[in-house]
């Protein structure tokens, strides 16, 4: 994919995993967290020399009302959840891929500290930008089709392994340096756009 992410051309659970995966490629510490019973208002956690709690959200536009609200109930149940009683936060971002107007930011920094919080940072469109610039393998895995290359490849690799069951369809000249060459492949290619895994290959004489 080249120029900038048309993030309002997707939804926003595929923004959110885009941006929680640059999030935790920034800060190798930070964990994602997975609701249970609910996220207690916390998508992300870096808790090192200083605990730093992160809220992503898809908005790629002016907060509407409803918008607001949802990133109001954020707040309030991280500042109130018991799970995170003990939790200390040091600093709190909003993520999401839209600048604020002047208003929308005291409104964020107001709210916030009246519940507690230390005054917000909000990381918005500039910061995602220089995101999937920096990172444009996430973004072809998430927005540019990668995801179904990365299972195509992985299909092609696992093929490989199934020599046996596929005799009948081999052509009695190929190598097995042809093989090792077109597995190899296979796995260099996946280890450059797979942004979860990574693939090894060997192989030796029976």
């Amino acid at each position: 994919m080249t120029g900038r992410v048309a993030w309002s051309e997707y939804s926003g659970e595929d923004i959110e995993r885009a941006v929680a995966m640059f999030i935790a490629m920034e800060h190798p510490r930070a964990v994602r967290i997975t609701p249970s019973r609910g996220d207690g208002g916390v998508d992300i956690l870096d808790r090192g020399a200083r605990t730093v709690a992160y809220q992503v959200k898809g908005f790629h536009g002016a907060l509407t009302t409803g918008q607001q609200r949802q990133v109001e109930d954020s707040i309030d149940r991280l500042t109130s959840d018991p799970r995170w009683a003990d939790l200390s936060v040091d600093e709190w971002h909003l993520v999401t891929p839209w600048d604020p107007t002047p208003e929308r930011l005291k409104w964020l920094v107001d709210y916030a500290q009246s519940k507690g919080l230390p005054e917000p940072i909000w990381d918005g469109l500039a910061d995602c930008d220089g995101w999937a610039a920096k990172y444009p393998y996430i973004v072809d895995y998430f927005f540019d089709g990668g995801q179904r290359k990365v299972q195509e490849a992985a299909a092609q690799l696992l093929e490989g392994f199934r020599l046996k069951e596929l005799t009948r369809g081999i052509p009695d000249d190929l190598s097995v340096d042809d093989v090792s060459q077109g597995m190899s492949s296979a796995a260099g290619f996946l280890n450059e756009r797979d942004v979860y895994y990574k693939y090894g290959l060997s192989v030796g004489p029976a």
